[in-house]
């Protein structure tokens, strides 16, 4: 299993597009409680961590813009792989970076208003999620926003692990938003957690993380249910 197979063979993964009516919904959530959250009158940065080369690039500038309408925004692409990152026009695509999630971005990304993590975290590992909670702060604006959509166990997660293993050609690993709480502590604290169906028989969680510092409130009610339908 490599990341060359992923890219190579991985044709169709979970669209970003489909998804963006939950992430819409968290962040317009999240402006409720934070009024000054992603200000439309200053420029700001996005960063999208780890990405698929199907359309993905596409989906998320132009969410961003939709929700953030400046012309001054930066829009970065960011993963641990060069392929995806070579196949985005750089006259379209200016900011690209090539590096692991996990590593102090502080010099490289600073100012960070809103970090989307696709499922980014299910192909990462406990090791791994601990050391980006530990650095990721420094990166991000003090209320900067962490979204980030996960896969969460619910029947036979060894078998589904197993399955999205096969299915992605890389590990993968399923995270309850209870569990990533955890790994996260304490240098994140959870502003928001919602449970969602995006497909008939597929549920999927969205988290937002922010700062320890960040105005928003750490969220201890039990998860929204997100449903479009």
């Amino acid at each position: 299993m490599s990341w060359a197979e992923y890219h190579r063979f991985v044709k169709n993964p979970v669209s970003f597009q489909d998804q963006e009516f939950y992430y819409r919904r968290a962040i317009s959530h999240l402006q409720t409680l934070l009024p000054g959250l992603l200000p439309q009158g200053c420029p700001s940065t996005f960063v999208l961590g780890g990405f698929h080369s199907f359309k993905t690039a596409t989906a998320f500038k132009n969410f961003c813009a939709s929700i953030h309408p400046n012309s001054e925004d930066k829009h970065v692409f960011l993963d641990m792989n060069e392929a995806p990152l070579a196949l985005l026009d750089p006259q379209t695509y200016p900011y690209r970076v090539q590096a692991k999630l996990e590593e102090d971005l502080s010099s490289v990304i600073p100012g960070i208003d809103l970090l989307a993590l696709d499922f980014t975290l299910n192909f990462m590992d406990q090791r791994q999620i601990r050391r980006f909670s530990s650095h990721i702060g420094s990166s991000l604006n003090r209320n900067g926003l962490i979204l980030a959509s996960i896969e969460p166990p619910i029947l036979f997660s060894f078998l589904t692990e197993k399955m999205r293993r096969l299915q992605n050609h890389v590990s993968f690993h399923l995270y309850s938003i209870k569990s990533l709480q955890r790994l996260v502590e304490p240098h994140l604290k959870v502003a928001l957690s919602a449970d969602y169906r995006l497909y008939p028989m597929n549920f999927f969680s969205l988290v937002a993380l922010v700062r320890r510092d960040s105005d928003l409130e750490e969220d201890l009610q039990p998860p929204f249910f997100y449903d479009r339908h």
